[in-house]
């Protein structure tokens, strides 16, 4: 899912908010793993979520309370 409001067009820029969401497991490591080969063809990929398991694919991670950031991991070991 796209995150609402007027984002200009950056063909090689994705934000995305739980898209994941109400998706079964299969489902999501499908949709993930489609987000895997835009990372390798060269997309920034921002993507939200509240799900260790799903963040767990990012190479950066960080952490958010109030607005601000508490924590960064960065995991060369992806999925």
């Amino acid at each position: 899912m796209l995150l609402p409001g007027p984002w200009p067009i950056i063909p090689w820029l994705f934000l995305l908010t739980s898209p994941q969401a109400n998706l079964d497991s299969k489902a999501s490591q499908e949709i993930m793993g489609i987000f895997q080969k835009m990372h390798q063809a060269q997309r920034t990929i921002v993507l939200v979520t509240h799900e260790p398991e799903i963040a767990a694919y990012a190479r950066r991670v960080l952490y958010f309370r109030d607005g601000e950031i508490v924590r960064e991991e960065v995991n060369d070991e992806l999925r």
